[in-house]
């Protein structure tokens, strides 16, 4: 049972250990941001099936793992981000720019 308890924590360590992405924009809600990992499935009841039996833990955990992670945007959870030097992300990137210019000229008249 030891064993099987190391193997689970040492795979949460590497999870929360990864570098975090660099900055990207979503297409969405065009917001420029560090994606967060999204894992599906459920925390509570991977830790439920780990304390009642360590197989099926073991099972939903790789199930996790391997199947359900992806990156997306940290404001809407939309997977569709793309990194800012992409043609969609420079066009994003320029419409924020120009809005933010927009907005500072009309506070200064």
């Amino acid at each position: 049972m030891i064993p099987f308890i190391i193997i689970f924590l040492l795979i949460l360590f590497l999870i929360y250990l990864q570098i975090p992405p660099q900055k990207k924009v979503c297409t969405k809600c065009e917001t420029i941001a560090s994606p967060k990992l999204i894992t599906k499935g459920s925390l509570a009841i991977e830790i439920i099936l780990w304390l009642c039996f360590i197989v099926p833990g073991l099972i939903y955990t790789l199930w996790r793992l391997t199947s359900g992670q992806y990156r997306a945007c940290p404001s809407c959870g939309s997977p569709d981000i793309v990194p800012l030097d992409s043609p969609v992300g420079q066009r994003i990137t320029q419409k924020a720019i120009m809005l933010n210019d927009d907005e500072n000229h009309e506070v200064e008249s």
